[in-house]
């Protein structure tokens, strides 16, 4: 609540009607927090399936037998 209070009087031009500009502004910062959080959710997707197959013992079996990848 403090950030955006800070932030958007400075592209707020009172002279022209305020509502328009509003909601131009909410758009905006509502796309800008909606694609951190997409970004966030699919990094973390990526590191649970990479985790898991850490934890299941793919990797490490791979690694300490001198063998091809086991099917």
């Amino acid at each position: 609540m403090v950030f955006t209070t800070a932030l958007f009087p400075q592209f707020i031009d009172i002279t022209e009607p305020l509502l328009p500009q509003f909601l131009i502004l909410v758009a905006t910062f509502m796309t800008g927090s909606f694609s951190c959080l997409l970004a966030y959710s699919v990094l973390a997707q990526r590191l649970k399936v990479r985790s898991k197959s850490i934890l299941s013992g793919q990797v490490s079996y791979w690694l300490l037998i001198d063998e091809e990848w086991p099917e």
